[in-house]
């Protein structure tokens, strides 16, 4: 008798330190961000710890690259809508038809240099599948969206210019925002942006395209 409840003690204790682990390791801790943090607060978080956690700064971590596989795939499933409220409703469990996630990623001077090139520019808004929907097509103001890519020279040219224009651009005139092409393609060819960088104003789509 003595045996058979130690060993349900024994299960009902690793259950509950199993829950404890699941816990730690939910993608909104990974990030160290809350549930309902936007996806500017998850986009900061995650540069934040691609600096801290890369492998390129961790070499003598033999657990670098797993970790960061794992950070990674947290923003992947967090930046995106659909992935979030599936990974919300049912955990991990409900992402295993999306596949394991990308097992690659960016060098550490990517991340230094080229995310979320305008992140820090109040005046700007970072826009994503995510939000991209209710912010400029809902929201009923005027848009003015540069779809740029981090990897084109032409855009980080731009940039000082694109932030000087937003802190001009009088307040309630017009929304300045930005989308990074290589981080949302989908979005992108959804607005047939084909070439970076492409600056459309939205309600009206008008174009204006690779001339900087």
């Amino acid at each position: 008798m003595f045996p058979t409840t130690l060993l349900i003690i024994l299960f009902c204790l690793n259950l509950f330190f199993c829950d404890i682990e699941a816990e730690e390791e939910s993608f909104y801790s990974l990030l160290g961000v809350e549930q309902d943090a936007d996806l500017l607060t998850i986009r900061k978080a995650f540069k934040s710890l691609a600096l801290e956690k890369h492998p390129d700064k961790n070499p003598d971590d033999p657990n670098a690259h797993s970790i960061f596989v794992r950070i990674n795939r947290a923003y992947e499933v967090l930046k995106d809508a659909e992935l979030r409220r599936k990974y919300d409703q049912f955990g991990e469990k409900g992402l295993e038809d999306g596949g394991g996630g990308e097992q690659h990623y960016q060098s550490w001077q990517f991340y230094n240099d080229n995310f979320g090139i305008y992140d820090d520019d109040p005046e700007i808004i970072t826009l994503g599948r995510g939000d991209f929907e209710e912010e400029v097509f809902q929201s009923g103001e005027i848009w003015f969206v540069n779809f740029y890519s981090a990897f084109c020279s032409h855009c980080h040219h731009l940039a000082p210019i694109w932030r000087e224009l937003a802190k001009r651009v009088p307040e309630g005139v017009a929304r300045i925002g930005a989308v990074n092409c290589a981080e949302d393609p989908g979005l992108c060819r959804s607005q047939n942006v084909m070439g970076y960088p492409s600056l459309i104003v939205y309600p009206q789509q008008e174009w204006f395209q690779g001339f900087f």
